[in-house]
């Protein structure tokens, strides 16, 4: 962690994971007067999101310290597991027995939410529960997520007003990974009503295995209040072999037949497809078509 200050100064860090005090851990401290300031947190683990405050103090004992901010570490060799947070909220299972994790890897902000039923009919929301609570973060709060950097990501954020009744008393943007994907949101204007569902849908490909989520208050300085969210879903794309032609996550003998079917044009097997014209149509002229089909890349010796 590097900072600066403008006059000689100490360095020290408090710092702890996830959503919990930042002095969970014994603090990083170096005593010696310096303006610029360098420390370094060890034994961190992978995919594991961290808070921290940096503190200086002068020669004279005057204190400062930096906003509340927060990491999250490489997510390390295991597979990805998708990620579900009920911002806001509770652990949570859905109609799909899908598990939303309780909210976590948040920089700041305060929770809230309602009783009120959320009208989720525009798309027919499996996990109602989860448009009932909400992060209101402060100023530019955000959220980050450690991935494999080697992807393609399908971030959906999910919204729904329950305080403000009209459309104008809440507007802010979002950015993922430093590009803005909304621009002046408005919860209430796009839903058409408070307490409606609303669901916005990004395809991200990070080149840092971090994928962070932006909350950032708008520019209409007649809107208060802070920037809320009530959940976030990341899968993963699945990539696609050239070989799997049906596109069925599975290269067998279903992408074979439509190769097949695609070269020979549905057309049963007859002296004219006898490709290597031995007086027979055969698995070894099937073996043809499929190799000028698929330019011998795809098949097997």
């Amino acid at each position: 962690m590097t900072w600066t200050t403008n006059e000689l100064s100490t360095s020290k860090i408090r710092w702890g994971w996830s959503a919990s005090p930042e002095w969970q851990n014994t603090p990083v401290e170096d005593t010696t007067l310096v303006t610029s300031h360098r420390l370094t947190l060890t034994n961190l683990q992978p995919n594991t999101f961290y808070t921290f405050w940096a503190y200086s103090s002068d020669a004279s004992g005057n204190t400062g310290q930096s906003a509340r901010q927060g990491l999250s570490t490489q997510y390390g060799t295991a597979a990805f597991q998708t990620i579900r947070i009920n911002a806001g909220g509770p652990a949570y299972t859905d109609q799909l027995s899908r598990a939303w994790d309780a909210d976590r890897n948040w920089s700041d902000g305060v929770t809230g939410g309602t009783s009120l039923a959320i009208n989720t009919s525009s798309f027919g929301a499996t996990e109602p529960a989860v448009y009932q609570t909400l992060r209101g973060l402060y100023a530019d709060g955000f959220y980050v997520f450690a991935v494999p950097a080697a992807g393609t990501y399908q971030v959906v954020l999910k919204f729904a007003e329950t305080y403000w009744t009209s459309p104008g008393q809440r507007q802010f943007n979002v950015n993922i990974n430093g590009q803005t994907v909304l621009s002046q949101f408005d919860v209430i204007a796009q839903a058409g009503t408070n307490l409606k569902a609303v669901d916005k849908q990004f395809t991200v490909t990070p080149s840092s295995g971090m994928i962070r989520i932006d909350l950032i208050h708008g520019t209409n300085p007649n809107v208060d209040g802070n920037q809320i969210i009530s959940g976030i879903q990341i899968t993963q794309v699945p990539t696609v072999s050239p070989c799997d032609v049906n596109q069925d996550g599975a290269t067998n003998i279903l992408d074979v037949q439509q190769d097949v079917n695609a070269a020979l044009g549905m057309i049963a097997f007859s002296s004219i497809y006898d490709m290597n014209k031995d007086g027979l149509c055969n698995v070894i002229d099937a073996q043809r078509v499929i190799n000028a089909a698929l330019g011998a890349q795809c098949v097997s010796p």
